[in-house]
């Protein structure tokens, strides 16, 4: 596999934000919030044979540990898709060399979803669809592929958390701009080890795009109504800050 697998890993919550505790403690909840909502419904589900798409899976991670969690009770059909040929190529190998059965990854635009209607029980799409220009266009998808009872768990930043934006502004007032300094070090530190070749086949990949479409709560409601979903839960899923070195450097942890 090339470097820029390994590099890539630097993006997100990997690499640099790898060692970060509240970076690690927040992605934790986000799953766990996942798997909690998935083991509440899977409680009211009759067949024992499902399936179970993950939108933006990247290297398959939550699949595979949904189908450690319940393919004692159910047979699961676990199909992923990710924009990354880096990230599909790894979990397909996984899979392969633990003999997983039951899994398949592709390569696809989120926005074209390249499967018949109805097709999935579940689609779980986590912190995904605000790195998308248009993710009017994957919540359509999503409701397209979603059978008539089927449920869709979808996890993103609450744009309209007016506390978080408040603290982050005095605290970078008072701090003489620290937080700011802190976030372009953060980037200046992933620019060192990645190279310009390496940058531009991230961006020829479409993958590490920033947080472009962070909407509040009552536009996501909106965007979800839409697409002809009906929202069941809406609930608080990391914290009320996204981790990374820099909260670890003042102490602070999303707890």
């Amino acid at each position: 596999m090339e470097n820029i697998y390994l590099k890539q890993k630097l993006d997100g919550s990997s690499g640099i934000f790898g060692s970060s505790f509240s970076n690690r403690y927040t992605t934790w909840r986000i799953k766990n919030s996942i798997i909690a909502s998935l083991r509440g419904r899977l409680s009211e589900e009759r067949s024992k044979s499902i399936s179970i798409l993950d939108v933006g899976c990247f290297e398959g991670s939550l699949l595979f540990e949904i189908n450690s969690l319940f393919s004692d009770t159910f047979s699961i059909s676990s199909t992923g898709i990710d924009l990354s040929t880096h990230g599909i190529e790894f979990a397909s190998k996984r899979a392969e060399y633990f003999n997983l059965k039951g899994f398949t990854f592709a390569v696809m635009d989120a926005n074209k979803l390249e499967y018949p209607d109805k097709t999935f029980d579940f689609v779980i799409c986590t912190e995904v669809v605000e790195h998308i220009p248009n993710p009017e266009n994957v919540f359509n998808e999503i409701s397209r592929v979603l059978s008539k009872t089927g449920t869709a768990i979808i996890t993103t930043p609450n744009g309209g958390n007016n506390l978080v934006k408040l603290f982050s502004k005095l605290f970078n007032f008072f701090s003489f701009g620290y937080l700011k300094r802190s976030m372009n070090n953060d980037n200046k530190a992933i620019e060192k080890v990645l190279s310009p070749a390496d940058i531009n086949a991230q961006r020829q990949e479409n993958v590490g795009f920033g947080h472009i479409s962070v909407k509040p709560l009552k536009g996501w409601l909106q965007i979800i109504s839409n697409a002809k979903l009906s929202v069941q839960r809406v609930a608080g899923t990391g914290g009320p800050f996204f981790g990374s070195p820099i909260i670890d450097a003042i102490e602070y942890y999303s707890l």
